[in-house]
C-alpha cells in the first residue's frame, strides 16, 4: 500500500504521525523507485531510518546520541538551510574538480613534438587555466540537476571518450597551434553540461588573466633568444 501511494502521489505524498517502522518502510520504497534518499532526523525513533537513507542527516543539538551515530552528516545548527548550502557548495566543488580533470586530460594527448616543447605546453598552458578552474563560480543550473548515481565515477565512459576526441582535436602539429587550441579550450571546458556560448568568457575574472598569463609566456617561449633555441623552435643557420 505505501509503494503504491508513492507511485501515484509522488512527490506530494505526505505522511503524519508516521511509526519508526513506516519511515524505514517509506526509504526503502524510495529507493526501490531508484531515487536517492536523505533523511533527517534527531530523535531515537528517526535512526532506523536516517541509517538505512542513502544520507543520513541528524541534528547536531537537539538529536540523540543514538540518531547521531547512525547518520552520515550531523548538522551542528539544526538548520536546514545550511543542508541546501552545503549541497550547493560539494556539487560546486565537485564540478570544479571534474573541469580540471576533463581540462587536463584532454590536453595531453600525445603529439609530434620534442620533449622540451611539450613540457613548456604543459607548464604555461596547464597550470594557470587548470588552476583558474578551481575557482571557477557556481553555474546557473547547479541546483536544477537530479542527485548524482554514488555508484557512478568521477568520469563516465562517455566523459573518457569526449575527452580523447576533444584532445586529438585540439592538438595540433605545431608549438604555437597546440599551445593557443589549449589555451582556448580552457573557457570550452569551464563547464561540462554547457556550450560557451552560453557561459560565456567574461564570468571567472582568473581564467581570463591566466590566458594572458599563457600566451604572454608562449610568446617569450617563441621569440626570446636562448628560449627559443632551448625549446627547438629555431634553428641555426
Amino acid at each position: 500500500m505505501l509503494a503504491f501511494l508513492l507511485e501515484s502521489c509522488y512527490p506530494w505524498t505526505v505522511f503524519a504521525r508516521v511509526s519508526p517502522d513506516n519511515k524505514l518502510s517509506i526509504v526503502r520504497a524510495l529507493q526501490k523507485r531508484g531515487e536517492l534518499v536523505a533523511m533527517t532526523g534527531d530523535g531515537v525513533n528517526d535512526a532506523p531510518a536516517i541509517k538505512r537513507a542513502d544520507v543520513g542527516v541528524a541534528m547536531g543539538q537537539a538529536g540523540t546520541e543514538i540518531t547521531k551515530q547512525a547518520a552520515d552528516i550531523v548538522l551542528v545548527d539544526d538548520n536546514f538551510t545550511t543542508i541546501v548550502e552545503a549541497v550547493e557548495e560539494g556539487r560546486h566543488v565537485f564540478d570544479n574538480i571534474l573541469k580540471f580533470i576533463v581540462y587536463l586530460l584532454s590536453s595531453n594527448i600525445e603529439v609530434p613534438l620534442t620533449v622540451m616543447m611539450i613540457l613548456w605546453a604543459n607548464i604555461i598552458a596547464d597550470i594557470p587555466p587548470a588552476m583558474a578552474l578551481g575557482v571557477e563560480p557556481n553555474e546557473k543550473d547547479l541546483m536544477s540537476r537530479p542527485p548524482r548515481n554514488p555508484k557512478m565515477g568521477v568520469l563516465t565512459k562517455f566523459e573518457c571518450i569526449k575527452d580523447a576526441f576533444i584532445g586529438i582535436s585540439v592538438n595540433g602539429r605545431t608549438f604555437t597551434t597546440l599551445t593557443t587550441l589549449q589555451l582556448v579550450h580552457s573557457f570550452n571546458v569551464r563547464s561540462v553540461h554547457q556550450s560557451i556560448f552560453k557561459t560565456g568568457i567574461t564570468q571567472n575574472r582568473w581564467m581570463i588573466l591566466a590566458f594572458f598569463i599563457s600566451f604572454g609566456l608562449m610568446i617569450i617561449g617563441i621569440y626570446a633568444p636562448g628560449i627559443s633555441h632551448w625549446l627547438e623552435l629555431t634553428q641555426e643557420s
